[in-house]
């Protein structure tokens, strides 16, 4: 099973090697899916770590994570195997690092996102600025 602090790191180098096409935000930038329909390889943060088989069920639901959770059941029956075993808050948290366009597109962005990293993930502050992924 990943940490979190390894689940946080690796969702964040993923969005920062291209936050505007790798985020499965729509053009309009105003929903998220999990997978986008016709770009399967756009995830959001939580799709980004779940089986094949329920991006095919769920890839283009448009509930957020707390949402899906509350229709579905559990999200560990959705995840990968190496991904299971976090808290509905931890991705509730992942989710919204992702969606939020001011932790990647806005200038100051290095700095708003060490400022979520420190509120939502504080066991993995000191790994994301040794990698240089928020400002120091």
């Amino acid at each position: 099973m990943k940490t979190q602090t390894e689940i946080v790191i690796e969702t964040i180098q993923f969005y920062l090697a291209d936050p505007v096409a790798r985020r499965a935000k729509t053009r309009a930038g105003y929903s998220c899916h999990y997978a986008m329909p016709l770009e399967p390889s756009r995830r959001c943060a939580v799709g980004r770590c779940m089986t094949e088989k329920a991006i095919k069920e769920f890839g283009s639901y448009l509930g957020g994570v707390n949402q899906l959770i509350e229709d579905h059941g559990p999200l560990d029956t959705l995840l990968r195997e190496e991904y299971r075993g976090h808290s509905q808050e931890f991705w509730f948290s992942l989710q919204v690092l992702h969606d939020e366009d001011c932790y990647w597109t806005a200038g100051d962005a290095a700095i708003r996102r060490r400022k979520a990293v420190k509120i939502a993930f504080p066991e993995a502050l000191e790994s994301c600025i040794e990698l240089g992924l928020v400002a120091k």
